[in-house]
């Protein structure tokens, strides 16, 4: 037997209700097992065990069960056949509720004319608690668990009362048991507890099932969307790796060519564009190693230790200082954070800082302003890096965290450019819980910031604003 007709599918799908229509299906499908189960069981219980049954009414009950599920088959194709959008959640599960009923009615036709109290197979109503349970929501199937055990008991008390009759399953028991009150009661609370343990264990199942499947379906996401970026990553590096040697090899091939024809001034000149194509293809591949190794190292926290921002901040604003004022820049520099410490490497933060200090002077007009600040409160150190350049257009922010993205006016501006440096400033942040975020208008100005969880402030917040007011570096014009 096709082990796809008995268990129903869990493959992801495009929304629940498509999800609900296939479980459905799988409901159809299996009840076609369960009418040819009837048909075959009436045979062998008439013929060979030798109980006498209501041949008539029980076969007639099966061929109800076999027309009700065509009718139900043409339905359920007939919403999956419609546009998605017009078929809502709502008609899907009213859909299945109908089945789930149409089947318990069925099931309890059925133990009216074969014993009703006395036939041991009322426990086949927890099947159709479970296919609840798998199709609908938890409270539905406790619900159809309700429906079941009423049903059952409104048959026997009937039954017992004599409104309807009895058929007895003669050659079964010793005596007729269906006015037997402890025989009913017994069945009526054994089933009732089977019916609500089952209700509860299979939601329970199927809870975990769903969030297993949410799970693998997220992390499947992830991957296809992993992939793909690898994928344009390599086809992008690549691509910049490419246009270097490319630009090299043809001035090498011309000096080759034409040595002996080009002058002195001439060869330096190609020699010197191979050297800086060459000298741009090593700052590619360093960037691209090191983006690399902090990918792999990311969960690594072995190599940290406690920094003061402030400290790393200075000694990169000296860096930059006779750069800043070669192009008549303000710099402005208030850094109070004070002795505030995080966890980290020094050199990676030295990195981050480097980054957004150079690119702020770099895309800054000469005269311009550079602001370089930092600030400490109870839970975070914040570091922040503001100028008045060129700024990024608005179509260009988005983007601005890809790897070799650059933005239009940047690259206008400067030609030359790896644009893995805020990728790399990005990963090292994350990597330390930190944030980034920016603030830009073009033609205006950037304002980076950069906010790292707080890991020791040796003093408190009185000496701490003191230490930074007294700490403060003088502004360099």
């Amino acid at each position: 037997m096709p082990r796809r007709l008995l268990v129903p599918s869990i493959e992801p799908f495009a929304s629940p209700v498509e999800g609900l229509l296939a479980l459905c299906r799988w409901f159809i499908r299996l009840r076609w097992l369960a009418a040819a189960a009837l048909f075959g069981i009436v045979a062998v219980t008439r013929w060979v065990v030798g109980i006498r049954l209501p041949l008539a009414q029980l076969f007639g009950l099966g061929a109800g069960l076999v027309s009700y599920n065509i009718l139900f088959k043409w339905y359920n194709e007939t919403l999956a056949a419609r546009p998605r959008e017009s078929v809502s959640l709502g008609m899907a599960e009213r859909f299945a509720n109908v089945q789930v009923i149409a089947d318990l009615v069925c099931m309890t036709v059925l133990l009216h004319f074969s014993g009703g109290v006395e036939n041991p197979l009322s426990v086949f109503y927890v099947f159709h608690v479970i296919i609840a349970s798998v199709m609908l929501r938890e409270w539905e199937s406790y619900l159809h668990a309700a429906v079941a055990l009423v049903m059952f008991a409104a048959l026997v008390l009937l039954e017992c009362a004599g409104a309807v009759p009895h058929y007895q399953l003669a050659g079964y028991l010793s005596g007729p048991q269906y006015q037997n009150g402890a025989f009913i009661f017994g069945h009526l609370g054994a089933l009732a507890v089977t019916l609500f343990v089952s209700a509860f264990m299979a939601t329970s199942i199927v809870a975990r099932l769903r969030e297993r499947q949410a799970d693998l379906v997220a992390t499947s996401a992830r991957l296809i969307e992993l992939e793909a970026r690898k994928s344009r990553f390599m086809r992008i590096a690549a691509h910049q790796l490419r246009s270097p040697l490319s630009a090299i090899h043809s001035l090498l091939a011309i000096v080759l060519k034409n040595y002996e024809g080009l002058s002195e001034e001439k060869r330096t000149d190609m020699i010197r564009r191979a050297e800086s194509r060459t000298r741009l293809m090593l700052d590619l591949l360093s960037e691209l190693l090191a983006l690399s190794r902090l990918r792999d190292a990311r969960d690594q926290k072995s190599d940290r230790q406690l920094v003061a921002l402030d400290e790393v901040a200075q000694r990169v604003v000296a860096l930059f200082s006779a750069q800043s004022e070669e192009k008549g820049q303000t710099l402005d520099v208030r850094l109070e954070a004070g002795p505030a410490q995080i966890y980290g490497e020094p050199e990676k933060l030295r990195d981050v800082l480097l980054n957004l200090v150079s690119n702020a002077i770099k895309y800054t007009p000469n005269g311009g302003r550079v602001t370089v600040a930092s600030r400490a409160d109870e839970a975070s150190v914040t570091f922040e890096v503001a100028d008045t350049g060129i700024g990024i257009p608005l179509e260009d922010q988005p983007h601005l965290f890809e790897e070799f993205f650059r933005a239009q006016n940047a690259r206008a501006l400067i030609h030359e450019g790896t644009g893995l440096g805020l990728s790399i400033v990005r990963e090292i942040v994350e990597s330390y819980d930190g944030e980034i975020a920016f603030e830009s208008t073009p033609g205006k100005g950037t304002r980076f910031t950069v906010r790292f969880p707080l890991a020791v402030c040796p003093l408190p917040p009185a000496a701490r604003q003191a230490h930074g007011s007294a700490g403060d570096v003088a502004k360099t014009a």
